[in-house]
C-alpha cells in the first residue's frame, strides 16, 4: 500500500485525525473505490430500467430490442443491478433473463416471450438518480451541504456500456 499513490481526497482528512498514513491510503482507496462503484450502479440501474420499459412494449423493431438486450447482458454480466432489482421487488427474473439470452442468441420464437417477460416485470420497476451529494460524499471527505464548489457533474461515456452515458463527479 505504501507504493501506491495517495489518494488526494480521504487520506489527508484521515491523516489529520491521526489515522496511521498507510491505513488513511488504504481506506481512501477503498472508498473511492466504493463510490465509482456506486455511481456505476446507479446509472446502470436507470439503463436497464429504460431498456426493461421499452422491451415491454410491443411492436418494437427487432434491431431496436437487440440493441437494448445488449445493454442488458452488459449490465448482467459486470454488475449486481438484477439481483438488486430482485432484492428490492421480490421478483423472480429468472425467466426474463431466459428471454434475454435467447433473444441474444437470435431465436425467432424469443422475442414475442420477452415483450411478454418484460411487461410482466416492468411496473415494479423505477429509477433512481445518482444523488450528487452522496457522490461528493464518497470522493472526499464529508461536507456539510454536499458537493464543493469545484465539483461538477461531467457526462462521459461508460466503458461498460457502450452507447450509453453515465454520469460522474469530477474535481
Amino acid at each position: 500500500m505504501a507504493g501506491l499513490p495517495p489518494s488526494p481526497s480521504y487520506e489527508p482528512y484521515l491523516v489529520e485525525r491521526s489515522v496511521d498514513p498507510i491505513l488513511a491510503r488504504a481506506l481512501s482507496r477503498i472508498l473511492v473505490r466504493r463510490g465509482n462503484r456506486v455511481a456505476l450502479e446507479s446509472a446502470t440501474l436507470e439503463e436497464v430500467v429504460s431498456a426493461i420499459r421499452f422491451l415491454a412494449k410491443p411492436g418494437r423493431r427487432k434491431q431496436l430490442i437487440a440493441d437494448r438486450v445488449d445493454v442488458l447482458l452488459v449490465a448482467l454480466a459486470q454488475t449486481t443491478v438484477f439481483e438488486k432489482i430482485t432484492r428490492d421487488t421480490d421478483l423472480e427474473l429468472s425467466e426474463f433473463i431466459l428471454s434475454l439470452k435467447a433473444v441474444a442468441e437470435g431465436r425467432e420464437d424469443a422475442y414475442h416471450q420477452l415483450t411478454k417477460s418484460a411487461a410482466s416485470v416492468a411496473p415494479y420497476l423505477r429509477r433512481r438518480a445518482v444523488n450528487s451529494a452522496f457522490l461528493a460524499s464518497t470522493h472526499g471527505p464529508p461536507i456539510a451541504g454536499g458537493a464543493p464548489e469545484n465539483a461538477r457533474i461531467n457526462r462521459c461515456h461508460s466503458p461498460r456500456l457502450p452507447k450509453h452515458r453515465i454520469s460522474v463527479l469530477v474535481y
